[in-house]
């Protein structure tokens, strides 16, 4: 059933979707696929502007990638956060990705199905698990961090969360 509340805003059921979580200094496995399954990155030129946007969004935001892959369909992040909310750094990527994707490829519609996918997560096994499936060769279009100093410090601070 839907229903309007006296805020104006529409809700099924007058159930608001829940506020996402971005608490500071935590992990993040971000997802986000193309709608209908269909190709979000379809040549090189589209995956440099993916990367370059993110790098702009990091530096805005003071956001850490310890890693990323970039597959046809849909892209994985593992982010560490700041003290901006993690819809600062996503909303602007997959709109400005979205907006030159169509330009580019002279089409119209949405790119990307529904929200961005966000995870944090606290727990060592679990983000290990992600960095390794981020880093695996069986991902035909893996983008892995900037710097491998990089990488062992994220090694470093799980380790040193770990119990």
């Amino acid at each position: 059933m839907r229903g309007e509340d006296g805020d104006g805003a529409l809700h099924i059921n007058n159930m608001p979707r829940k506020a996402r979580l971005s608490p500071p200094a935590s992990f993040f496995h971000v997802m986000s696929r193309g709608i209908e399954g269909r190709d979000i990155f379809t040549s090189d030129d589209d995956r440099q502007l993916f990367l370059s946007l993110r790098a702009d969004g990091l530096k805005r935001t003071g956001y850490v990638c310890y890693a990323w892959a970039l597959m046809k369909n849909h892209y994985h992040l593992l982010l560490r956060s700041s003290e901006r909310h993690l819809s600062q750094l996503m909303r602007p990527l997959n709109a400005s990705c979205a907006q030159a994707f169509s330009r580019r490829h002279n089409r119209r519609g949405y790119l990307f199905q529904n929200r961005y996918k966000s995870i944090v997560n606290q727990d060592q096994g679990y983000s290990i698990r992600v960095l390794r499936c981020s880093h695996s060769p069986m991902s035909l279009a893996v983008r892995i961090g900037e710097k491998l100093a990089e990488i062992n410090d994220f090694v470093k601070i799980l380790i040193a969360l770990s119990p």
